[in-house]
């Protein structure tokens, strides 16, 4: 491999720093799917996360199991800095970067959803979560750390990203439809896929991340 250095320092580094420097400096809201994958890459603990979290979720449902796939969702963000994790769950692309969106559709939705799929509806996914005692465990955590007692607006602290994070490699995660449901349920399935899909809990978010030093 070959190498240039500024003084005592490769190339690669630069380039990561100067990548890091550019993901902080847009708006906080913004974080564009392909910069936090590059990012991520280059950084040694979450590329190394990264091979099996990718590996046990492929592409082709007949080659992917859906319990595999989710614990290796799970574990990624468990393991991951809470920056690091931050930035990947919720980075986004614009609606005309048509390679960001097939990146952000296969890193977020690539879950092996089994039976479950983007045709069911919102309800059926929360119902099955309500079913599971470890889903349903972590949905309780992320609605007591977003909303306190008699509070009706969702406060999008650190504590209540960090559980919307947990429920990542959860059936929560699994995109979901309002289509077909009764008047009585639109609302409830709107508000379901407004938090976990439109992330509607979270405006403008402040990440703090520190670039690595030259």
């Amino acid at each position: 491999m070959n190498w240039l250095w500024f003084g005592c320092v490769s190339v690669d580094r630069v380039l990561l720093i100067l990548l890091c420097l550019r993901l902080l400096s847009g708006p906080p809201s913004v974080r564009s799917c392909t910069d936090v994958k590059k990012l991520c890459i280059q950084n040694e603990t979450c590329n190394r996360l990264l091979v099996p979290r990718l590996s046990a979720c492929p592409e082709d449902p007949a080659q992917c199991n859906a319990s595999r796939c989710q614990v290796a969702v799970q574990r990624f963000y468990e393991m991951l800095p809470f920056n690091m994790a931050e930035m990947l769950a919720f980075c986004d692309c614009s609606v005309v970067d048509d390679d960001c969106l097939h990146l952000k559709r296969s890193f977020h939705d690539r879950m092996c959803s089994g039976d479950i799929g983007p045709s069911s509806t919102c309800i059926d996914v929360l119902d099955r979560c309500m079913a599971d005692a470890a889903c349903r465990r972590r949905f309780n955590a992320f609605h007591s750390k977003c909303w306190s007692e008699g509070q009706e607006a969702c406060n999008g602290s650190k504590d209540c990203r960090a559980a919307f994070i947990a429920t990542r490699g959860t059936v929560l995660q699994i995109p979901c439809t309002c289509r077909g449901l009764e008047r009585s349920q639109w609302s409830k399935c709107r508000h379901f896929q407004s938090l976990f899909h439109g992330k509607s809990c979270f405006g403008t978010l402040n990440f703090v991340m520190e670039c690595p030093r030259l």
